[in-house]
C-alpha cells in the first residue's frame, strides 16, 4: 500500500510538478569539435516578453548584440535534449526533454543567449542547479534568479524588482 502511494504520488508529481512545456519545439543539432554537439534558435525580439530559463549541470550566459534578434545556442553532449517553447511572448528554455518521472538527459550542456540591446523583457527568470549564470546588459521589469550551487554573476543590470537566490553559491551583481 505504501509503495503503491509513493508510486502513485510521484507519477502526480512528474506530471503536474513542472511547467507545461507545450508546444516543445525541436531544432536541427550539429555535431562540432570532439563530437560536442551544437544546436541554436533564433526569435525575433519583438515576439518574445518574457525568458524563462531551467538549468542543470552546465552553464548560462546571457549577454547584449547590436542584432535585432534573440539567439540561443545550446553545446555540449545531447544538445538536442534540450527544448524551448514560445507561448503568449513567453520563451521557455529547459536543459532536457521531459521523461518518465520528469527524468532526461539533462547534463553537461552550455546555453548561451544572445539579445538585442535594445530588448527590455517583462519577466526573467532563471533557475540553475549545478551551472554558473553570467549575464549582462539585462533590463526587465522583473529579473529573478536563483541557483543551488554555482555562481551568480551579473553586470549593467536594470530592474525594477530584482530577486537573487543562493544555496552554497557566490552572487555579485551591479547596475
Amino acid at each position: 500500500s505504501v509503495v503503491i502511494t509513493a508510486a502513485v504520488c510521484c507519477l502526480v508529481f512528474s506530471v503536474f510538478g513542472k511547467r507545461w512545456w507545450s508546444p516543445v519545439k525541436k531544432y536541427a543539432v550539429s555535431t562540432i569539435a570532439n563530437g560536442t554537439e551544437s544546436s541554436d534558435q533564433t526569435f525575433d525580439a519583438s515576439e518574445v516578453q518574457s525568458l524563462y530559463i531551467d538549468w542543470v549541470d552546465g552553464s548560462i550566459q546571457i549577454q547584449r548584440d547590436s542584432g535585432s534578434t534573440l539567439r540561443y545556442t545550446v553545446t555540449g553532449s545531447n544538445a538536442d535534449a534540450a527544448t524551448y517553447s514560445l507561448k503568449d511572448g513567453a520563451l521557455s528554455i529547459n536543459c532536457a526533454k521531459s521523461g518518465l518521472f520528469g527524468l532526461g538527459d539533462k547534463h553537461g550542456k552550455n546555453l548561451t543567449i544572445t539579445i538585442p540591446e535594445n530588448w527590455v523583457a517583462d519577466n526573467i527568470s532563471v533557475s540553475a542547479v549545478s551551472a554558473p549564470v553570467q549575464a549582462e546588459g539585462l533590463h526587465a521589469r522583473e529579473l529573478h534568479t536563483d541557483t543551488i550551487s554555482g555562481t551568480i554573476e551579473l553586470s549593467d543590470i536594470q530592474a525594477e524588482k530584482l530577486a537573487l537566490s543562493s544555496t552554497s553559491a557566490r552572487i555579485t551583481c551591479s547596475g
